[in-house]
């Protein structure tokens, strides 16, 4: 066959009416516009049943038989009936590793699928939905491994608003990832479609304006986070001179159900100051998080959110108070 592959494809141009495909399950071909045919007994390819096979006639006695066939490369009737074959697309999706935004194609001649199922790069096809899938997972949703400085900035202040809310306990602060598709849209050149549209793109832009794509934090926080009061939430603990780095952790759970183990503030001790400590102030929780005597429970669920309608004992020296700070030691 190797051999004759001129010969064939020359011979394919003119039979693209007499295709077919292997319908496994029925013993079968496919074959243009709807019709069914099986390889005639007297061939070379009747036992063989190849994939893909072409025709010179075919002929209906007690079926449509499919007389004079040989088998073909799918590839030879995209190349011969480039205007004939039908293309369609599915699954648009952004892929990390490609840097760019890839699709299924299916090509179809006479409705015989010819590549069932091809990956291609999607921006050659719809370079619009191309664009906005590359900012919103790469650079919005941050799957993406890039040098670019501005991105590891615009990260970095990201999980810095992330902590603001573990540690006011809310989940109102950071802006929706439309204000952020929005900042990058009007910004980011139209042509822009994938990894390397962009690095060309920026290698010019970032000359006239190195910080068009920075994120300002005030862009990232809501007006929610206009009457913050960060100081009821301490980075740090001061105890015996030692001064613990808190970390906050913000887990909600549905009334009812299990706490999450690691739901709160969490002080972090070097081993070596352990035995130097008194756990009697650890008992008492963050300025932010405690509940005054004359609170009543409306007021205690207006201050905890939406998400920590649950009842928690009032912290006072008269009544005693739950662990409202975690120790969790350290080396060094």
């Amino acid at each position: 066959m190797g051999n004759h592959e001129g010969i064939h494809i020359s011979l394919l141009s003119g039979l693209l009416s007499h295709i077919g495909i292997l319908d496994e399950r029925k013993r079968e071909y496919a074959g243009a516009r709807g019709s069914r045919f099986a390889i005639f007994p007297g061939s070379a390819l009747f036992k063989k049943s190849p994939t893909f096979v072409m025709a010179a006639e075919l002929v209906e006695t007690s079926r449509l038989w499919a007389r004079v066939a040989a088998r073909f490369d799918p590839l030879w009737a995209e190349q011969v009936a480039p205007d004939l074959v039908k293309r369609s697309y599915s699954e648009p999706h952004w892929s990390t590793k490609q840097g760019a935004v890839m699709a299924y194609e299916k090509v179809t001649l006479y409705g015989v699928p010819i590549i069932a199922q091809r990956r291609i790069n999607y921006g050659r096809v719809d370079p619009v939905v191309a664009r906005e899938l590359f900012i919103r997972h790469a650079l919005v949703e941050g799957d993406w491994r890039t040098h670019h400085k501005f991105f590891h900035r615009n990260r970095a202040l990201l999980r810095e608003v992330e902590e603001l809310e573990a540690r006011m306990r809310r989940r109102d602060l950071l802006v929706d990832d439309e204000t952020l598709f929005e900042f990058y849209d009007a910004r980011i050149g139209p042509d822009v479609v994938s990894e390397r549209h962009f690095d060309k793109w920026w290698k010019e832009a970032r000359r006239e304006n190195p910080d068009l794509l920075d994120y300002d934090k005030s862009l990232l926080l809501s007006d929610d986070a206009d009457d913050l009061d960060v100081s009821a939430y301490p980075k740090t603990w001061l105890h015996k001179g030692f001064e613990l780095p808190l970390t906050y952790e913000f887990h909600p759970v549905a009334p009812g159900s299990a706490p999450d183990p690691s739901d709160g503030v969490t002080a972090e001790v070097p081993v070596l100051f352990l035995n130097q400590l008194d756990d009697a102030p650890f008992r008492w929780l963050i300025p932010g998080q405690r509940v005054e005597p004359g609170d009543r429970p409306d007021q205690v669920a207006a201050q905890a959110g939406p998400e920590e309608l649950r009842p928690r004992p009032r912290c006072c020296p008269a009544g005693g108070c739950r662990p409202g700070v975690g120790l969790r030691s350290s080396r060094g």
